[in-house]
């Protein structure tokens, strides 16, 4: 069926302006190189023609019908694949791959935090870019899901954290000594690091000189219509990202050093079998803290589900809403041949080649023959 299929980019507009105007130079300038007629660009329209052949049992209507599938396939899969509106997998409890239920309360609390601190970045970038999309169906807008986040990481985590360590909960006491030295040991190597950062930063700007810059401000210091002194100022764009970037170092060094303080407090507790409270209560204290993991699960779950409805619709519904458009509606052109003029408005800012809607064209083929197919089973 592919040699029956034709797929033909249409030159844009602008770039057929520049090779008429190319060829009215070489016109009337013969020396000219002809290299400036070779233009390169990415199609955003496209002609696509099924030739139908005479031994082929399929009316004028069927075939029309065959080429808006194959579009409308086409369509759900751009939107998918440039829509990226999966964001992050679910905790599922009943994974065979990942038992949540198995690791150590400190693990099971650190799994939680990976998919909160993905929505975090994923939903802040969402309401940046376009804060006052409302989703249809749900009535949130990105802010709205981002603050139900933060409460999850910012109090439910933080509740859970304070009884893990306050009551100095496990379930393998000795493994979880050897990751908090592990994980002190690889703090203090990006500790050092970050203190020969700053040294550096601070050599730079030791050595550095601030260049100056004279401002004429007209009647600045004087009466209206006078010309006013001179303002000199000094000013370096340079200098003052140096100074940025050592303020940023130096916080980078105080978080890693109250890591480390943390760490080693928790280790030395745990060694010295430092308990809050003993027995009966402690277990009180592990049921309860297996109960909030659990919730704090499932309200994660939740959000995912919610986050990926609510990114679904923003890409389908208005990052993407006019990406593909047919310009022309299928139509019969011969006996044996009907044509669809497709336009791929989002084609040029993706930098989608010629060669990815053939390729894909030829895939929803085989994927609407198939569904074709199956009906016709029935």
């Amino acid at each position: 069926f592919r040699q029956h299929i034709q797929i033909e980019g249409i030159v844009p507009d602008d770039t057929m302006q520049r090779i008429l105007a190319y060829r009215s130079i070489i016109e009337e300038d013969p020396t000219a190189p002809f290299a400036i007629l070779d233009q390169k660009y990415f199609p955003v329209q496209f002609v696509i023609t099924l030739n139908k052949p005479a031994s082929w049992d399929l009316s004028d209507n069927d075939a029309k019908n065959f080429l808006d599938s194959l579009i409308n396939t086409y369509y759900e899969w751009f939107t998918e694949y440039y829509g990226n509106y999966s964001l992050v997998s679910e905790l599922d409890a009943n994974d065979s791959f990942l038992k949540f239920e198995d690791y150590d309360y400190v693990d099971q609390l650190s799994l939680c935090e990976i998919p909160l601190d993905r929505l975090n970045t994923f939903l802040t970038e969402k309401n940046t870019e376009k804060g006052d999309f409302i989703s249809p169906s749900t009535g949130l807008r990105f802010s709205d899901i981002l603050q139900q986040a933060n409460v999850l990481k910012d109090v439910d985590a933080t509740q859970i954290d304070s009884l893990i360590y306050g009551f100095n909960l496990t379930k393998d006491k000795n493994r979880l000594l050897a990751i908090y030295n592990s994980q002190v040991l690889n703090l203090q190597i990006n500790l050092e690091a970050a203190k020969k950062t700053v040294t550096n930063i601070e050599q730079a700007i030791a050595s550095y000189e601030r260049t100056q810059s004279t401002l004429l401000l007209p009647s600045y210091g004087g009466s209206e219509g006078e010309s006013a002194a001179p303002l000199t100022v000094s000013g370096s764009e340079e200098y003052d990202n140096l100074t940025r970037q050592k303020v940023d170092a130096y916080a980078t060094v105080t978080s890693i050093e109250a890591s480390i303080k943390k760490l080693q407090d928790r280790s030395q507790r745990l060694s010295n079998n430092v308990e809050i409270v003993p027995g009966a209560r402690r277990e009180v204290y592990e049921a309860t803290v297996e109960a909030n993991l659990r919730k704090l699960r499932d309200d994660i779950n939740s959000l995912v589900k919610v986050t990926n409805t609510v990114a679904e619709e923003y890409y389908k519904g208005f990052v993407f809403q006019d990406a593909i458009q047919t310009a022309i509606p299928s139509s019969v052109q011969s006996p044996i041949s009907l044509k669809i003029l497709l336009l791929l408005f989002a084609g040029c800012a993706l930098g989608i080649p010629f060669l990815i809607l053939v390729w894909y064209v030829v895939r929803a083929f085989f994927h609407v023959s198939k569904q074709q197919r199956e009906n016709v089973n029935v």
